[in-house]
């Protein structure tokens, strides 16, 4: 009996009988079943009904064997005419393979073939242009992928004119671009880590109950120009690290620098993060709140980059961080906090500053942030820390349920975090110091073109024996970048560290390694400036070339003599040739003359004259 009503089955007789149907690979995805007509929804739920019954009853594969005794069985418990087993099989095929999604049961009317002369499908020039021109990192305009679908198809009909084919419209031609997938589209006109970011899943952080239990670090390039506070010449984009802790939302640790990113930047962010800011606060008067985000880091939450698998940063760890949780290569959008903070640094506070850049150069539009930047650097950081502590830890969230600074202040007063003064702050700064291997010689520690000694170290490079095959003792040195006053030498053998001052302390004392290496720089300029490279170059080639000269005619000089003059050197002193008497024995000898060897005493270098001498 057949269901008329519903005319279920009706269009998917195929009496074709055959083999066992597997599920054929498609990119298909189907719409949301509400999206169907009901006539159609009811089809869908009818197939699945029978699917569902004959999972439960058959063993084996879905094979002609297994099937057809159980579909004699279904057509009357159905009560319907059922189709072949080969179509049933087909059904389960791309039920199964679609994750068991009724939608994949939907009738495909829509793939049936037309008659008349659009029996010959546009369908292959369709699929040519997506996959040659539209789906490309080119990404072309659908308005130009539609002028060249119709040019294939016009060319087509010229070659064929009985059997032309009907391009589709302009609108049809939009409707099935619009209906592709969009991440696939994505993925072949943007490529994977954008296509991967854009469609996302932001998963639930994971739960803190107090700050400081879970930070995330990340680096970024700044959309900003910056110039040189002497020099005032544009120095491009610098970097900037920055540490959120995940309970407030409050910034705790910021540095900006122009060298990529790397285990150096990681490390000043991170001391930023865990000491007093008290400074920052005293510097720029401007500044009206306080900055009391500090103190010692549960666990930390970096990207899986180079810079931050570092064997410097992992043994810093061990005493001043309790745990690392890497996050996924290419996935920064589970540290959501810090991605959301550098959105809102670009839209709230670098808009505004003249040299900002954008992320395309069709946003310029005639703009050129490298001529109109004008921020100095010192100024820059000055604004940078006035709107993170006297506005974004102030401003309420977007949801406006929560203000970080508030939420900071409230966790503090119920848990007690550890904070670094004295000893513990010295030693954080020993532990996140840059760590470079020296040699220790007599004059102490040659390092960032200082030099640095003590006593102390003289007494452990005059105990302590060399290793085999170095000419000098290499010993372990850490800089701490806030100050290069001092440095902190490691004695092996002590096990232990030594603070070793710098030899000039009139220059080093209060300056910090980058204003040193500065100044370095400036220095090399100036010199730089000041060289006369062309004279340089000019009289090292007059030495050259007068050496090659004296060598060609000395050596043939000496060629056409016969006869030598024995101790020459003896006859020079004898004669007193100097730089005030410059002379030759030509003029005081006879070409004959020769000096004879007192086989007793030879020793003229070692004459030393009588008092009768000088009488």
């Amino acid at each position: 009996m057949i269901d008329n009503e519903l005319g279920l089955f009706n269009d998917e007789f195929d009496k074709n009988e055959g083999e066992e149907i597997r599920p054929k690979q498609t990119e298909y995805i189907p719409p949301d079943i509400e999206q169907y007509s009901e006539k159609n929804k009811k089809t869908a739920y009818k197939k699945c009904a029978l699917i569902k019954w004959l999972e439960k009853r058959i063993a084996g594969g879905w094979t002609k064997k297994n099937l057809l005794p159980l579909l004699d069985q279904a057509q009357s418990h159905f009560k319907s005419e059922l189709p072949n087993w080969r179509t049933v099989a087909r059904w389960y095929a791309e039920y199964n393979q679609s994750g068991k999604a009724i939608e994949s049961l939907v009738p495909k009317h829509h793939l049936k073939g037309r008659s008349g002369h659009q029996k010959r499908d546009d369908g292959i020039f369709f699929e040519k242009i997506l996959k040659e021109h539209y789906l490309t990192t080119r990404r072309p305009t659908i308005a130009s992928s539609y002028e060249l679908y119709d040019s294939y198809i016009t060319n087509e009909n010229t070659k064929f004119p009985d059997k032309r084919l009907i391009a589709i419209s302009r609108r049809a031609f939009f409707y099935r671009i619009k209906k592709l997938s969009p991440y696939e589209k994505t993925l072949k006109r943007y490529g994977k880590d954008y296509a991967d970011r854009k469609f996302r899943t932001v998963r639930h952080m994971p739960k803190v109950s107090r700050v400081l239990e879970r930070v995330e670090i990340d680096h970024t390039p700044l959309d900003l120009i910056i110039v040189d506070d002497n020099l005032l010449l544009a120095l491009g984009r610098p970097y900037i690290t920055v540490l959120i802790d995940c309970y407030s939302k409050c910034i705790i640790g910021v540095y900006v620098g122009y060298k990529e990113p790397s285990y150096d930047s990681v490390r000043r962010a991170l001391v930023n993060a865990c000491l007093s800011k008290e400074w920052i606060t005293n510097k720029y008067p401007y500044i009206k709140k306080t900055w009391p985000c500090e103190g010692k880091i549960g666990i930390l939450v970096p990207d899986n980059a180079t810079e931050f698998w570092s064997s410097s940063l992992d043994d810093a760890c061990l005493s001043q961080v309790g745990d690392i949780d890497f996050n996924q290569v290419g996935k920064p959008w589970l540290k959501p906090l810090i991605e959301r903070f550098f959105g809102t640094l670009n839209k709230k506070f670098l808009v505004s500053i003249p040299g900002k850049t954008f992320s395309s150069a069709s946003e310029l539009k005639g703009y050129k942030p490298d001529k109109d930047a004008v921020m100095r650097f010192s100024t820059f950081m000055e604004q940078l820390y006035k709107w993170i502590v006297d506005i974004y830890h102030y401003e309420p969230n977007s949801s406006g349920t929560e203000i970080p600074i508030i939420k900071w202040n409230e966790s503090i007063e119920r848990i007690s975090i550890q904070t670094y003064r004295g000893y513990s702050a010295e030693k954080l700064l020993i532990d996140l110091a840059k760590v470079d291997i020296c040699s220790l010689g007599h004059d102490g520690i040659n390092i960032n073109n200082l030099r640095y000694s003590s006593d102390e170290l003289t007494e452990y490079r005059k105990n302590t024996p060399l290793e085999q095959g170095k000419k000098n003792l290499q010993v372990k040195v850490k800089t701490i970048h806030t100050s290069i006053a001092e440095i902190y030498v490691y004695l092996d053998t002590e096990k232990r560290y030594i603070k070793v001052p710098c030899v000039d302390q009139e220059y080093a004392q209060g300056l910090t390694l980058l204003q040193h290496q500065t100044n370095i720089r400036f220095v090399r300029c100036y010199i730089k400036s000041k060289t006369e490279t062309e004279h340089l170059a000019e009289a090292k080639v007059y030495l050259h070339e007068r050496l090659m000269r004296e060598i060609t005619e000395v050596t043939n000089l000496l060629n056409k003599r016969n006869g030598k003059i024995n101790s020459a050197k003896k006859l020079a002193k004898y004669h007193d040739i100097g730089s005030d008497n410059i002379s030759s024995l030509s003029l005081n000898l006879d070409s004959s003359t020769s000096i004879q060897k007192n086989d007793k005493d030879d020793s003229w270098d070692d004459y030393q004259p009588t008092e009768d001498a000088y009488e």
